[in-house]
This record gives structure tokens, C-alpha cells and sequence, in this order.
């Protein structure tokens, strides 16, 4: 019982730290980050559901907006022209948090859009 307490108490700490610009989070699935976008997402799933207590809408959309940072950066990198590939996984992801309007504006059409991306870069499911 006491290592349970202990160890939520340590993973609810970790979720509730965040810095300004740059922003990373430590939560008990790892940092979110730019670099780290599927932790950010996961970690907005678990404030958005209450997993870790009390459901907290505003910190989930703020942790999918860090997802969607990151994978807008994987899925359409500004250098992809100079060895920089497109990571077309990344480009479904961010497809996904535009259908469901989570750390972005709800848009199906820039969901299709990310989806269709998604398959020229090789996700088969994204295809239609």
C-alpha cells in the first residue's frame, strides 16, 4: 500500500512539472518534448481520461499541443530537402489529433490532408 501511494504520488509530481518555453514534462512514461511527441500524447491521454486523479482538461490540451508540435516537425520538416526525411508514422499521429480536435483546432480536412501525406510516406492504414 505504501509503495503504491509513493509511486503515484511520484508519477502525479512528474506529470504536474512542466518549464516555460521549450517546454518538457516528466511524467512516469518518459519527457515530453519536440523530440519525444508520442510521451506528450500519451500523458494528455492520461490527464484528459483522470488516470492519474482528477481529469484535467486544460493540461491535456496542453500536452497534445506539444505532441502536435512534434509531429508537425517530424511529418513536414523545414530542411526535408537537405537529408532531412519525413516521417510519414508522425504525419498519421498529428492526422489523429486534428480529427479529434485534441491540442488543435478540430479540422477532418487537415486530417485527411496528414492522412494523405501519411501514405505517400509509406503508412499503409492512412491509405484510402
Amino acid at each position: 500500500m505504501r509503495m503504491t501511494a509513493t509511486l503515484l504520488l511520484a508519477g502525479l509530481a512528474g506529470l504536474a512539472a512542466c518549464g516555460g518555453g521549450g517546454q518538457q514534462v516528466r511524467g512516469v512514461s518518459g519527457q515530453c518534448d519536440a523530440a519525444h511527441p508520442d510521451v506528450c500524447r500519451d500523458l494528455g491521454a492520461r490527464a484528459e481520461s483522470g488516470l492519474d486523479g482528477r481529469a484535467n482538461p486544460a493540461r491535456a490540451a496542453e500536452l497534445y499541443r506539444l505532441a502536435a508540435e512534434g509531429y508537425l516537425a517530424r511529418c513536414e520538416p523545414a530542411s526535408e530537402g537537405a537529408g532531412v526525411d519525413a516521417d510519414g508514422l508522425a504525419c498519421a499521429q498529428l492526422a489523429e489529433l486534428y480529427r479529434h480536435g485534441r491540442g488543435v483546432v478540430q479540422s477532418p480536412a487537415e486530417a485527411t490532408r496528414l492522412d494523405e501525406r501519411a501514405c505517400v510516406l509509406g503508412v499503409s492504414r492512412t491509405c484510402k
